[in-house]
């Protein structure tokens, strides 16, 4: 198949995830795949008033070969966002009327999600809307409701709705009025990279001693991630040998750091900041116990947390609020120690400190094996090709 991805941020500089993990693996398979982007961030030295296409190497996987499609811009900045769902037609109206793609895998809303489902159905290509998130949720005000009246736009009309959990791709389903159920994709998940470990190397990289129990929170410090309950449990808590380590920044980093020397715990806590794709599998490997502490709300209840899966590869056992799409599409089978609200964390991995190898050891396996099940590359991209070649065949 002849495939177009379209998303509203930068392929090269965007924390890897499934946006470069689907195209990727369907380039490996053989489909000719194109990604369309919106290159945030880039500067004025990387502005280009043409549109440019270049064939670059895969990010998750670089044996990969994906046509990257940049639009004409002035550096990504909020010029370009503000201008881009007007800018972007003529370079949408052009790869979907006359490219010959076969499908549109679309990941944008507000930037160009509306104009690609409009122009699509025009040019009679189908176009699978991969839903993620839900945009409107994170923002606020007149943006909000802007955004919300394109998402609804977008989801009535796409042909197909894949989401990455049952919960997720329901509320979207719903929002857009659609009759025909979404289908549920699961992301995939590169299961060699994160087998990799070079504990003992790392923890001396880290100057954390090897006897030290560490728990690790990896991803971006969002307002809602819980880490705030999380400092504050592990001051009261934990024991002088204990270490928590958060790897990434954004968001509420400095908030965190404040709160940390405020507790004195600048020996205890270790921050990273954010770390290449290439270097996590080791950094992880240095912790006894992983961390997702998550606020449950609408929009982490929505979300399917990719850092889980990453966390569950490493056989690294790991402890999470029980979010609705997470537990949902993990339930109890993936060894995964389910917590109510964050304020529950500190107190369970503690708790896991004190298990046995064994007991440890199974929940490791079961983790392991749960992602190796539904989550292998193989797997994943089967189903990904089925819906592609479903939307295919029903054009709408």
């Amino acid at each position: 198949m002849k495939i177009l991805f379209i998303h509203e941020v930068n392929y090269r500089s965007k924390v890897i995830f499934e946006m470069h993990e689907f195209p990727e693996i369907l380039a490996l398979a053989g489909h000719e795949v194109h990604f369309l982007e919106f290159p945030e961030g880039i500067g004025i030295k990387g502005s280009s008033i043409r549109t440019r296409s270049n064939l670059i190497s895969g990010r998750a996987y670089p044996k990969a070969r994906i046509n990257l499609i940049t639009p004409p811009n002035i550096g990504g900045g909020f010029i370009d966002r503000l201008l881009a769902p007007i800018t972007v037609l003529p370079q949408l109206r052009k790869l979907i009327s006359k490219g010959g793609f076969d499908v549109v895998m679309l990941y944008a809303v507000p930037t160009s999600g509306w104009q690609t489902v409009r122009i699509a159905k025009k040019a009679g290509v189908p176009v699978v809307f991969r839903a993620l998130d839900v945009s409107h949720l994170i923002r606020k005000g007149l943006t909000s409701q802007l955004v919300n009246l394109a998402e609804r736009y977008v989801y009535r009309r796409a042909t197909i709705i894949s989401a990455n959990n049952v919960f997720l791709g329901n509320y979207v389903s719903n929002l857009g009025k659609r009759l025909d159920p979404p289908v549920v994709n699961f992301p995939p998940l590169d299961l060699d990279h994160f087998a990799q470990k070079n504990r003992r190397q790392m923890r001396t990289n880290l100057s954390i001693d090897q006897d030290s129990f560490v728990a690790t929170y990896m991803g971006s410090l969002f307002p809602f991630s819980g880490l705030l309950q999380v400092i504050s449990d592990f001051y009261k808590l934990s024991e002088s040998n204990d270490r928590l380590l958060i790897i990434g920044g954004g968001g509420i980093e400095d908030e965190l750091k404040k709160k940390v020397k405020e507790f004195d715990l600048e020996n205890k806590v270790i921050f990273t900041g954010v770390i290449s794709y290439a270097e996590l599998p080791d950094y992880l490997s240095v912790s006894d116990v992983l961390i997702n502490p998550f606020e449950p709300s609408l929009v982490t209840n929505l979300a399917l947390p990719h850092k889980v899966l990453q966390y569950l590869a490493t056989g690294i056992p790991t402890v999470s609020t029980k979010l609705s799409g997470l537990f949902e599409s993990l339930g109890n089978s993936a060894g995964i120690y389910w917590v109510e609200s964050p304020n529950k964390i500190v107190e369970v991995f503690l708790q896991v400190k004190q298990l046995g190898n064994d007991e440890k050891f199974a929940a490791s396996e079961l983790g392991n094996k749960f992602v190796n099940e539904f989550f292998n590359p193989q797997k994943t991209l089967n189903e990904i090709v089925s819906t592609l070649e479903i939307a295919k065949h029903q054009k709408k």
